[in-house]
């Protein structure tokens, strides 16, 4: 089949006639005059834009040059009138911009001064305030002194009220101390829940006070009060601490001696840090006294009267 097929190509190939005969007998008339009709529709477009050139050319007048200037002028003038406008537009914006900046500035200033005032001012109160703080500590040393003043009386009226022949308030004080001194466990362990760990000799109890005395601001009166307290004791409290018990004996409690005892006991939580108790030991409590021992604040653990009165002497005679 492919040998026959090419034994056709040869011989239209080399016959004319052969070859224009097939293409009749194959192609249309339109395809066939195809060529010519392509060159027919370019020779009339060649016409037609010809004449449409001529016509151009024919209507080229002065008229018609002014009427196109005219219609660009307007439209250049239009295109200035535009950019003047955004111009116009940009110019009022960094306009507004600008008096935003100029109204922050001033704002800014103005805080900057309100705080300068308000530092001045705050200056002026902590200065007023620390001066009120100096004149409430003052006022308050004042009160104090005066309540002990006040106190030291009334507690002297007490005790020129209880009769005691001359001497005896030594003589029964010396024996309520060694009392309670050859007695201390015992009466720790009677009225409190607290364990003895040790009594603070004289010595260290002195050594505390030259240490610890400026810090604490203690007076004279009050470091001598404190080396030579009745009893200055490490303990183990009733939950279990490291603690600081100081105690004052008196065959009398009187105010004098829950003042030192509590004194006492603060001076040694400000020294070690640890908790302390304040504590008053002897026969009885004085009214005013009572009011701390009923409040909590103070300690008291009741002693026997051993003392000897001059009616029992009579009474064994």
């Amino acid at each position: 089949m492919v040998s026959l097929v090419n034994e056709l190509f040869a011989a239209l190939d080399s016959d004319p006639a052969l070859m224009e005969a097939a293409r009749a007998r194959l192609l249309s008339r339109e395809i066939l005059e195809l060529p010519q009709t392509m060159a027919r529709l370019a020779e009339s477009q060649n016409l037609a834009l010809a004449e449409l050139a001529d016509a151009g050319t024919r209507n080229a007048k002065p008229g018609a040059l002014e009427v196109a200037f005219a219609a660009f002028r307007a439209d250049v003038i239009s295109r200035f009138v535009e950019t003047d406008s955004r111009i116009a537009e940009a110019n009022a914006e960094d306009e507004r911009i600008r008096k935003i900046r100029r109204q922050f500035e001033k704002f800014r200033a103005d805080v900057s001064a309100k705080f300068a005032e308000l530092n001045g001012r705050l200056i002026e109160t902590n200065a007023r305030i620390y001066g009120a703080n100096d004149e409430a500590a003052r006022l308050r040393r004042e009160f104090e002194d005066f309540k002990d003043e006040v106190n030291a009386r009334f507690d002297r009226i007490e005790t020129c009220l209880e009769f005691q022949p001359p001497g005896w308030g030594s003589l029964t004080g010396w024996v309520t101390k060694f009392e309670f001194e050859r007695d201390f466990e015992a009466y720790i362990y009677s009225y409190t829940d607290f364990d003895l760990v040790e009594v603070i000799p004289f010595r260290e109890k002195r050594e505390m006070m030259r240490k610890h005395g400026d810090m604490l601001g203690a007076t004279d009166g009050e470091r001598r009060s404190f080396v030579r307290a009745d009893a200055l004791a490490r303990i183990v409290d009733g939950e279990g601490r490291d603690a600081f018990l100081a105690v004052e004996v008196s065959y009398t409690v009187h105010w004098q001696d829950t003042s030192r005892a509590i004194r006492n006991a603060g001076f040694l939580t400000k020294i070690t840090g640890l908790p302390a108790y304040a504590a008053v030991a002897g026969t009885s409590v004085s009214a005013r006294s009572q009011k701390r021992v009923d409040s909590g604040e103070i300690l008291f653990m009741e002693m026997e009267d051993h003392t000897i009165r001059e009616d029992e002497e009579e009474e064994d005679e």
